[in-house]
């Protein structure tokens, strides 16, 4: 498993994060500025990765204001967000060939996802967790054993993905699309496993089993965006064959 690092600099200190690669000196020159927005978009995907990981274990176990810390972690990737869009149609309005528009529609699209992932975490796992809270319902032990595998799964295909656009690497992004039974099968799991659990003698039963329904949901969600990230890195590809012939 890849471990993202990221490195901290006095804006991120004072809670503001802003673009390391976007150069404005490079707009002239497409391709070395396509590459620049493929880099800063490496530095989103560093922030979704442990939005993930901990945004699933504090919808299961965290306080509400614990979170709150999920609001702060969407916004930083908003605040990659918005400057690789404005730095994209800056460089849209100069003189582009026909690959480095496609690259420029697909890196846009690529943004995009990542930005989604980030906003459906904040949605809908803030939402969950404070229900929980609310309503002091518990996460069973098994039914938080086989969300953490899925979970597992979804980072490193998330992260395979990410290798794909960092790279423009179309093995890691077809392993990602492949994947797909793969995730239906945890899936199905789990779902076995909540539905078995409705029967269960134990409080709150119903509103348990809606709860944990709705996280699963949300973490299909994070795979069709990665698996979005990965087509339109394959997509991107295939223009470049259909070009170079």
């Amino acid at each position: 498993m890849v471990t993202w690092m990221v490195p901290v600099t006095e804006e991120e200190k004072a809670g503001k994060v802003v673009p390391k690669y976007l150069d404005e000196t490079l707009l002239d020159t497409p391709a070395l500025a396509l590459d620049r927005v493929r880099m800063e978009l490496g530095r989103m995907a560093e922030r979704v990765l442990p939005m993930l990981r901990k945004g699933v274990k504090l919808a299961m176990d965290g306080t509400s204001e614990e979170l709150s810390e999920l609001n702060r972690m969407d916004s930083e990737i908003g605040m990659l967000h918005g400057p690789i869009l404005d730095y994209l149609q800056q460089l849209s309005k100069g003189d582009l060939s026909t690959r480095e528009v496609e690259l420029a529609h697909h890196y846009l699209a690529i943004a995009s996802y990542y930005e989604n992932i980030g906003d459906s975490l904040k949605l809908h796992l803030i939402h969950l967790g404070r229900k929980r809270v609310r309503e002091g319902l518990v996460v069973g032990e098994k039914t938080r054993e086989l969300i953490d595998n899925l979970v597992d799964e979804l980072i490193r295909l998330l992260e395979k993905a990410t290798q794909a656009v960092t790279r423009m690497d179309r093995k890691p992004a077809r392993k990602v699309v492949k994947a797909k039974n793969r995730i239906n099968q945890l899936v199905s799991e789990i779902e076995r496993h909540i539905v078995r659990r409705i029967t269960a003698d134990a409080p709150s039963r119903r509103l348990t089993y809606q709860t944990e329904t709705e996280l699963l949901e949300s973490l299909k969600r994070v795979y069709y965006f990665t698996k979005r990230i990965s087509k339109e890195v394959l997509m991107s590809e295939q223009a470049t064959q259909k070009e170079a012939a």
